[in-house]
């Protein structure tokens, strides 16, 4: 089994469709942006305000890499 992974612009519906697809075929779904909240305990808006686009595309780039590496469908 391959993953699936879904991107676009904010606010789309990608979780919603990522949490559809879950339920349709028993994979689990990983939010990036629930995680990056998670790492820097706060949410996404205050990230930009307190450390900058920089830093949250940085944190977006590493999450993706260490997904790509240790997350298997």
């Amino acid at each position: 089994m391959n993953n699936i992974v879904l991107i676009g612009f904010m606010g789309v519906g990608k979780g919603a469709v990522a949490r559809e697809l879950s339920k349709l075929s028993g994979r689990f779904a990983i939010d990036g942006d629930d995680m990056i909240e998670s790492l820097f305990n706060k949410k996404i808006a205050k990230i930009f305000e307190d450390e900058g686009e920089e830093t949250f595309r940085a944190a977006e780039k590493n999450l993706a890499k260490f997904l790509e590496h240790n997350v298997k469908g």
